[in-house]
């Protein structure tokens, strides 16, 4: 089965080369003297409205953080003077809104008082229709989180600015579009006004209602996570909590999914895990995210831990940190962020791609090959017409000037994340290499581990042999090494499968089937250097 597997992936591969329409590339944009980064993205038309963040002028003693419109057209280039919005940061997660042709953005005044939230109308090109204001903050200083829009109204949704002082609260508000207040809600019966909490997310789902994510702090570094979804007048419909995790820097995220559930993401807390794997060469990541599929009624339909294995040498497995989801059209999510490789001290931009089902059918990071970089991220994620993947983050050039040395990034990659058909395939981190806007390389460079697949290989690159684990404790019948192409290259049975030789294989890419004593198949991948 593996072979006709590999056969039918090779003609795939074969097939989306040549229907392949997809526009790719790999821009920096550098638009003011200071540092820059890409928050939110709207696509309209192969026009691309970012919403960018930047610090102007840093080390002058005259800095300061302004929010500003880069508008570029289907050729990647900048196509209208920049919008700047004068003493206004954006929205923390979601910014932008479209409605039609008008796009809603969401900031607030952080540095000056009093408190108030901007909702400013443009369009594609720019242009400003209308500034709104909602300044009716008498208690409490709120920062923007999220925008969602429906029929005649704004959903806007904050946080307290003064996280981790002495207060904590959510906040839900509800306005036309006029700026007048139709309803506020801060959900006490389940956001304890008494503790710190931190809304993470929030948005609207395909049946009309909307599901906000938010961290209660424990004690100390301890989180729980809890989602609620209410309906258009701010009425809980249900809520559900979830376990506990020290990860404090780590945040709920949400898409709706096509069915009128959710997708939720929460890094969950794995140190007594590691006792239950071998100690032959790997350290198991203690906070890698889970994936959960919630239904419109609030039960977990299915859930992935991203488990991370790294060699024990290495200080610390990486840590994968998601920073938006996004459902496409075919109903797969669709995730980014940053992968953050402790041993190499950096992180990489970060894709990954589940179906409905909840399968891991991709991840890859990114990086350019005429930079030396260090920090990079992507912070939002949109799906062009053709599937496209439409990225925008930051990227650090860390042999630039300290204080213009980070750019706004926009990515446009084919729905496998490739800039060529076929740059990998399912169960490792691919280090996809871009040089002046398109692929130079691929490279294998991190093997992961699904314990779903129930194998651990390793090392991973090998070079003399392999080591293989079942941590289900299968009894083994026969296994074999496999080629690319399916072909059968090393055979055995369970009485060598601890260590196996593959010193007479040529450099490249493998498969590893194992069959137990019941006829059950799992399938591994290993690298030979």
């Amino acid at each position: 089965m593996l072979r006709i597997a590999i056969f039918l992936f090779a003609v795939l591969n074969i097939i989306s080369k040549i229907n392949a329409q997809s526009t790719t590339i790999s821009r920096f944009y550098n638009i003011k003297n200071g540092n820059e980064f890409g928050q939110n993205i709207i696509l309209k038309n192969e026009s691309y409205f970012i919403h960018n963040a930047a610090i102007i002028d840093p080390g002058t003693g005259n800095s300061k953080i302004s929010t500003f419109f880069t508008i570029v057209d289907k050729n990647f280039n900048v196509t209208n003077p920049i919008t700047f919005i004068n003493e206004s940061k954006g929205a923390e997660k979601r910014s932008l809104q479209m409605v039609d042709d008008t796009i809603y953005y969401f900031g607030f005044n952080e540095y000056v008082l009093p408190n108030y939230w901007n909702i400013l109308k443009t369009n594609i090109n720019g242009d400003s229709i209308e500034l709104l204001t909602y300044n009716d903050f008498p208690d409490i200083r709120m920062a923007p989180v999220s925008i969602q829009i429906k029929d005649d109204f704004l959903y806007l949704g904050g946080r307290t600015l003064e996280y981790f002082v002495n207060k904590g609260e959510i906040t839900i508000l509800k306005i036309d579009k006029k700026g007048n207040k139709i309803k506020e809600e801060r959900f006490y019966d389940i956001a304890d006004p008494q503790k710190v909490n931190y809304l993470s997310d929030f948005i609207k789902t395909y049946d009309g209602n909307f599901i906000l994510a938010f961290t209660t702090i424990l004690e100390g570094t301890t989180k729980q996570a809890f989602i609620i979804k209410f309906d258009e007048n701010l009425d809980t419909i249900w809520s559900k909590e979830f376990n506990i995790s020290n990860q404090i820097f780590n945040n709920p995220d949400l898409t709706p999914t096509q069915d009128s559930g959710v997708i939720f993401t929460w890094n969950v807390y794995l140190n007594d895990i590691r006792d239950q794997f071998p100690d032959g060469g790997f350290e198991l990541g203690i906070h890698p995210p889970t994936i959960y599929k919630i239904d419109k009624n609030g039960n977990t339909q299915w859930a992935d831990t991203m488990w991370t294995y790294r060699p024990a040498y290495n200080k610390a497995a990486p840590l994968k940190n998601i920073k938006k989801l996004f459902t496409a059209k075919n109903g797969d999510i669709i995730g980014a962020g940053y992968y953050r490789d402790h041993q190499e001290k950096r992180d990489w931009a970060w894709l990954f791609r589940y179906n409905s089902s909840g399968k891991l059918l991709w991840e890859k990071i990114y990086e350019d090959k005429n930079f030396t970089s260090e920090d990079d991220y992507f912070s939002d994620i949109k799906e062009a017409e053709n599937g496209d993947i439409v990225c925008v983050g930051e990227f650090w050039d860390i042999d630039g000037e300290w204080n213009n040395a980070t750019y706004t990034w926009l990515l446009r990659v084919d729905s496998m994340g490739c800039f060529e058909p076929g740059c990998g395939v399912t169960d490792s981190i691919y280090l996809i290499q871009v040089t002046s806007d398109y692929v130079t390389s691929t490279n294998e460079v991190i093997s992961e581990f699904s314990y779903d697949n129930g194998i651990i290989i390793y090392p991973n690159p090998a070079l003399d042999y392999i080591k293989v684990v079942l941590p289900n404790d299968r009894k083994i019948h026969k296994w074999e090494v496999l080629d690319l192409e399916g072909k059968q290259i090393i055979t055995g049975n369970g009485e060598n499968i601890n260590k196996i030789d593959i010193s007479t294989l040529k450099s490249g890419l493998y498969y590893l089937e194992v069959i137990d004593n019941k006829g059950r198949s799992v399938v591994g991948k290993f690298v030979v250097e």
